[in-house]
């Protein structure tokens, strides 16, 4: 789901159906209360939370000092301009969350009618934007949203209560120094939240707004990838993971959670598309060859960060993996979203631009599909095998690539541009299974590719 369609969730009146502003208003109370029992200052303040996520005072008029202020100014000054000034840690998080947490003690102090929380929204990232764009930091100040308690409506106060009841969570984790999920914040109050995708959301949207890595809200996402090969993996709890011992593959871990990777012995890294191609060569006798040279992973379509990031530490040479650089290929379908699976990986996701310089890889190499791969051997092939007409989605989503900065004309990507093109002009899509028409299937294809 894309970034417009879950916000469009997210406005559905029906994630919010059997609420009401009053039993909102007393959730949020709740909240605040248990919350404000375990509140634990720190002794050494970096800049205050007004520079991000902010507790906008609304004239009140118990409040005659607050009538002076803009009830709807957003403060969010330049972040080059504070680059320099901060160093962005767990302190520094830890504090901008006390920051809004203060803001909303004084607010209620103060007798103030509402409070507005002020986030940066990555909904409002152009399509167009180039990923370097989406590293400066201005990029993003239009892009801001207001969340108000008691809000205009039950929906928007179930909002504010949402990002306080996350934020929260988030503060005890890094207070305690301990690690969460996605999944743990979900589970820990699901009646607020309704759905995964929500937390999902707001979490990314906390990071973007505090312009960190979400590895900094101590919050992770459970792992989905998965890896087999030659390897072996080093835990800090002093147990190793070997590559060649699980025939199913292992599920991608945290590099954090590793001291150190032994993949000096592996030739390559190959990255493919689907679950169901990682099955199928590790399950097979010609693929148990082919992982005895290197190692395969899966993101199972899509990557998440805990995949990018892996792969990353694996490929990038550092004291993590003993300074090896194997080379990374991918493989995909061809199609508009194989390529943009592709781009994901190599230049990273506009959906999470503030990730990105950590966890893209930038050498990796694109080994197939193409159109010369898939037209090949066109008068022997099965059409019902792998070749397919495009969808007028397809369509959409091939017009929108060739819009995103790596495919454009004047951008880095020009071979995967000319692709894109000759799928349009061809009308014609390929799955990998085209490369099981051979009589010895993928990992044949594979080995003979990857020589």
């Amino acid at each position: 789901m894309d970034v417009s369609g879950l916000d469009d969730m997210l406005l559905d009146e029906s994630s919010m159906e059997g609420s009401s502003q009053e039993s909102l208003t007393g959730r949020f109370e709740d909240l605040f209360a248990s919350h404000n029992k375990g509140f634990l200052p720190i002794v050494d303040p970096l800049p205050s939370a007004d520079e991000s996520l902010a507790i906008s005072e609304v004239p009140s008029p118990h409040n005659p000092v607050s009538s002076k202020l803009d009830s709807t100014s957003t403060i969010l000054p330049k972040s080059s301009e504070r680059a320099s000034q901060v160093t962005k840690d767990r302190y520094y998080v830890i504090t901008k969350i006390e920051s809004i947490f203060e803001g909303v003690v004084d607010a209620l102090l103060d007798y103030e009618e509402r409070m507005i929380l002020s986030m940066c929204s990555r909904k409002n990232l152009s399509r167009s934007g180039s990923r370097n764009d989406m590293h400066d930091p201005e990029s993003k100040l239009d892009g801001s949203k207001e969340i108000s308690f008691p809000g205009r409506t039950a929906q928007e106060a179930w909002r504010f209560t949402v990002v306080f009841r996350i934020l929260e969570m988030v503060h005890d984790a890094l207070v305690n120094n301990i690690l969460i999920t996605k999944r743990d914040i979900y589970y820990h109050d699901p009646n607020l939240f309704t759905k995964q995708e929500i937390v999902d959301r707001y979490v990314d949207d906390i990071a973007y707004t505090f312009e960190v890595p979400r590895s900094l809200l101590n919050v992770r996402a459970t792992a989905k990838g998965l890896v087999a090969g030659r390897f072996e993996l080093h835990k800090r709890d002093g147990s190793i993971i070997a590559g060649s011992t699980e025939k199913e593959g292992y599920l991608v871990p945290h590099p954090k959670d590793i001291s150190h990777a032994c993949v000096e012995a592996a030739e390559w890294i190959l990255v493919v598309e689907k679950e169901a191609t990682f099955c199928s060569i590790v399950n097979s006798h010609p693929g148990q060859s082919l992982l005895s040279k290197g190692i395969i992973i899966t993101g199972k379509g899509y990557p998440d960060i805990a995949t990018r990031a892996f792969l990353r530490a694996l490929v990038v040479p550092s004291t993590w993996n003993l300074f090896s650089s194997p080379k990374s290929y991918a493989l995909v379908d061809y199609d508009p979203d194989g390529l943009a699976i592709l781009s994901t990986y190599k230049h990273g996701s506009r959906a999470l631009p503030h990730e990105n310089m950590d966890i893209a890889i930038g050498t990796i190499e694109w080994l197939g599909l193409n159109s010369s791969q898939a037209i090949a051997d066109r008068e022997v092939v099965d059409y019902q095998q792998g070749l397919v007409t495009l969808s007028d989605r397809d369509r959409r989503r091939a017009n929108q690539l060739l819009d995103d900065a790596p495919f454009r004309e004047a951008g880095p990507e020009r071979a995967w541009r000319r692709e894109l093109q000759v799928m349009l002009v061809l009308n014609m899509k390929a799955e990998m299974q085209i490369c099981d028409s051979d009589v010895k299937g993928l990992s044949r294809w594979l080995e003979v590719h990857l020589s």
